[in-house]
């Protein structure tokens, strides 16, 4: 007996009735995931992705200042002010190439991505989220955008332990990663407003490249990393955004929230208690 409503099959991204064996136009098996396909639906469809992102990053920062007040009074200089210690950003998920070496933190580039390192830090990234990411999540649906914010991160901060191994924190590695998907999605929409999205994102990418130059505490490999692993994640994505989001991205989306906010307990466990 078929139930009510309809599911998006993951393979061919047509409508298929719940309670289908298989889907009816491409032959796939169980595109309603075993009834769990709805309920993603319904979860996806009421999310403001840049939002959560956006909580996400200023709720790990204030609990950074939290673990270690006494640091945070000592901060000096105007790009430092409010800073959390480096224990405490340590304790919440800051990677390197000697933590995940040495003391196999290796799942640190997915919590390092929503860690900052002064209010300056994070105000800035928040700043380019807010600019960048409602028009990328309107485009590509909100499963397919954490997927590109979060392998544009994670991809930056692997590039970043692999050339240097410096101990690093911030989305800007995924906030690069937006640009090279606004350039991507700028030159598919073509036209009058994708020639001046896409000139004007290419701008922006040139001149924070190029502050990058001349801050000794910007991490440009992170930078360049998650540009280019973006950007080859948003020609991936964007063959699929002319369909409605699957109920396979959908879950892959929720796997990776779920191994963000567990790079974040495994490592406040690591190294709180061992």
């Amino acid at each position: 007996m078929r139930g009510p409503g309809s599911v998006v099959c993951p393979e061919c991204g047509r409508l298929v009735e719940l309670g289908e064996s298989r889907c009816p136009n491409c032959g796939r098996w169980q595109p309603s995931l075993f009834g769990l396909a709805p309920i993603l639906q319904r979860t996806f469809g009421t999310l403001e992705v840049t939002q959560l992102i956006f909580w996400g990053c200023c709720i790990l920062y204030a609990l950074s200042l939290v673990l270690d007040p006494g640091a945070v009074m000592q901060s000096r200089g105007f790009f430092n002010i409010l800073s959390p210690s480096s224990q405490a950003l340590l304790q919440l998920g800051m990677t390197s190439g000697g933590l995940v070496d040495r003391f196999g933190l290796w799942w640190t580039p997915l919590s390092a991505t929503y860690l900052h390192g002064s209010l300056l830090h994070i105000f800035f990234n928040m700043m380019w989220l807010r600019i960048l990411g409602p028009q990328l999540e309107h485009d590509l649906g909100p499963g397919r955008f954490f997927l590109l914010y979060t392998l544009a991160g994670a991809g930056g901060f692997v590039v970043s332990n692999t050339v240097t191994g410096n101990p690093t924190v911030g989305a800007s590695g995924a906030i690069f990663g937006l640009l090279a998907a606004t350039i991507i999605l700028a030159r598919h929409h073509g036209g009058a407003w994708g020639q001046a999205v896409g000139q004007q994102a290419i701008m922006y990418a040139v001149l924070l490249f190029a502050f990058g130059f001349v801050s000794r505490t910007t991490n440009n490999w992170a930078h360049a990393g998650g540009f280019v692993v973006g950007g080859l994640a948003m020609f991936v994505l964007l063959k699929q955004s002319q369909r409605a989001e699957g109920p396979l991205v959908q879950l892959g989306a929720l796997a990776l929230a779920l191994a963000t906010v567990g790079a974040v307990i495994a490592s406040f466990v690591a190294v709180r208690f061992g």
